[in-house]
């Protein structure tokens, strides 16, 4: 019987510093045996080295690579291989047609991913000119104030540290951002 063609491809994901604890992916989707999808039901995987931080763990029997909760933010890497199933001494990898991969996961602060929609998040001071604001009635009853038209709001001056920041207003109101 021919051997079965095996492909193990890298794998990377960027994880941020809240969302530790979890599987973060599993490395079958982008190998391959024999001309199709690698599964746990055609290859064994087995873990060959690692970082040694010991935050990033291998599951062999579903190929689910999970990061520690708490993990600091860094890079971190494994290296796996897989080979056919019920083939004998699938433990010693690369002796024996086992394929190997490295799995590298990155933790770091959250990523901010801006959309295009009237919703967008601004910060510090200048949130409170930039975010869409409720309709006036439901802000004269959040702040107790009586209601101002948007041209009274506008002409409000932005904190000098705000426009240099942003290079806007330039002295002026706030009329340019509206």
């Amino acid at each position: 019987m021919d051997p079965a063609e095996i492909s193990a491809a890298n794998d990377s994901k960027y994880v941020d510093v809240y969302n530790t604890g979890h599987v973060a992916l599993n490395v079958l989707p982008n190998d391959s045996f024999d001309n199709g999808p690698a599964t746990t039901g055609n290859v064994d995987i087995y873990l060959d080295d690692d970082d040694g931080s010991g935050n990033l763990h291998l599951n062999e029997s579903t190929g689910d690579v999970s990061v520690d909760s708490g993990t600091s933010p860094g890079t971190y890497w494994l290296e796996y291989y897989i080979c056919a199933q019920a083939e004998e001494n699938c433990s010693d990898g690369a002796a024996n047609d086992g394929k190997p991969a490295k799995v590298t996961i990155t933790v770091g602060d959250p990523l901010v991913v801006a959309s295009n929609d009237s919703g967008s998040v601004a910060s510090g001071e200048l949130a409170e000119w930039l975010l869409p604001t409720s309709s006036p009635r439901q802000l004269r009853r959040r702040s107790g104030q009586p209601h101002r038209s948007h041209s009274q709001r506008d002409r409000r001056r932005l904190p000098a540290d705000v426009e240099r920041q942003h290079g806007i207003g330039l002295g002026g109101s706030a009329d340019s951002l509206w």
